[in-house]
């Protein structure tokens, strides 16, 4: 596939395209969501399970933030070579993140202690937290900058976009709910906690497991937003295009 025509920064056409970028890859990106989000779908099973919510939700909130955010650094590469008619395998794509490993992590792991707080604290500046630094990993895998330089260069490309940025977010939150909620009343999973019987815990307990699992994918659908996100403030801002960003990661 040539590269798309972009003549703005939108939220429907990132989140369509960033959706589409994800099945037309599937195998790719499915196989290095399942990687990354190992670890987050083996303590949203046990963790919850053994500690319950409260401490342990904070916990998972933030690890499931920092392998999203890792995802999106891996899929950058992806996603240019994707929008320059080529397909990039697993493999090419972590190493092409691999000369940025330590800023792509501390960049993650920054961001999302950021937003988790923020959120947790005070919800609208977690929100705020979350638009301006939305490509701050992306950055710090193409760029090769360090971690703050990666969130004042976010910081840059989001400016003048950010309402569209959070309608991104938005949208793809409001989509993820729907659809979860969806899969949770078809599997049994009640939702009235105080009231349910027996056999409805049982029937939730089955069903987190199925919930889940189709919460990876989900997951993987946003970080693939978020790598087509990167490369459209970049397209918008500096004109920079996919053989530019597919060169780094080759």
């Amino acid at each position: 596939m040539a590269s798309p025509t972009i003549s703005g920064f939108r939220a429907g056409n990132v989140i369509g395209r960033g959706v589409s970028v994800y099945f037309r890859n599937f195998v790719a990106f499915v196989l290095a969501t399942i990687m990354i989000f190992a670890v987050p779908f083996l303590l949203s099973i046990f963790v919850i399970a053994d500690l319950g919510p409260g401490p342990a939700g904070i916990l998972l909130i933030l690890v499931w933030l920092i392998a999203c955010y890792w995802l999106s650094a891996v899929l950058v590469g992806g996603v240019a070579s994707d929008f320059k008619g080529s397909k990039a395998s697993v493999g090419q794509m972590l190493r092409g993140i691999m000369p940025a490993l330590v800023p792509v992590t501390g960049a993650a792991v920054l961001v999302s202690l950021m937003v988790t707080f923020g959120l947790f604290a005070f919800l609208v500046p977690g929100v705020i937290l979350c638009v301006v630094f939305w490509v701050a990993v992306p950055v710090a895998a193409f760029e090769r900058t360090s971690v703050s330089d990666s969130m004042k260069r976010s910081l840059q490309l989001t400016k003048g976009h950010r309402w569209q940025v959070f309608f991104v977010m938005v949208l793809w939150l409001l989509v993820s709910i729907v659809l979860l909620r969806v899969v949770g009343f078809a599997v049994g999973v009640p939702f009235d906690a105080e009231n349910e019987t027996v056999a409805e815990a049982n029937a939730w307990t089955d069903g987190r497991l199925v919930m889940q699992a189709i919460s990876v994918p989900l997951f993987g659908i946003a970080a693939s937003i978020l790598a087509v996100g990167y490369h459209d403030l970049r397209f918008v801002k500096e004109s920079i295009g996919d053989e530019e960003i597919a060169r780094t990661f080759d």
